[in-house]
């Protein structure tokens, strides 16, 4: 898992590709989870509850929820999705104060 870029590093990284996250556009390695890219981004907030609270991802293996996004128009945790050239990611609920899709079969 990578949270910062690496510049000069000697590890093979895989091929990098682009994807959007509420918009924007980013890059990342091509195989890693959507949730190290994110963070590889300087991205850790990736939702804001109805409480005012910020989530991101936590534990980083499926278990806690927290990073649970819109990837491709499903829902599901950031930590587990694979990054491929072109995925469309979107928050749930709201980020920088702005509301952004409900959608997924549970909204």
């Amino acid at each position: 898992m990578r949270f910062i870029r690496q510049t000069g590093s000697k590890i093979k990284r895989s091929q990098r590709v682009e994807f959007s996250f509420n918009g924007a556009t980013y890059s990342g390695h091509m195989g890693e989870s959507v949730a190290v890219a994110l963070a590889a981004n300087g991205i850790i907030t990736t939702r804001i509850i109805h409480d005012g609270s910020a989530r991101g991802a936590f534990c980083f293996m499926g278990s806690c929820q927290e990073c649970i996004l819109l990837v491709n128009g499903l829902r599901v945790e950031a930590c587990q999705a694979v990054l491929v050239e072109g995925l469309t990611v979107q928050s749930i609920g709201s980020i920088n104060g702005a509301p952004t899709s409900k959608g997924g079969k549970n909204a």
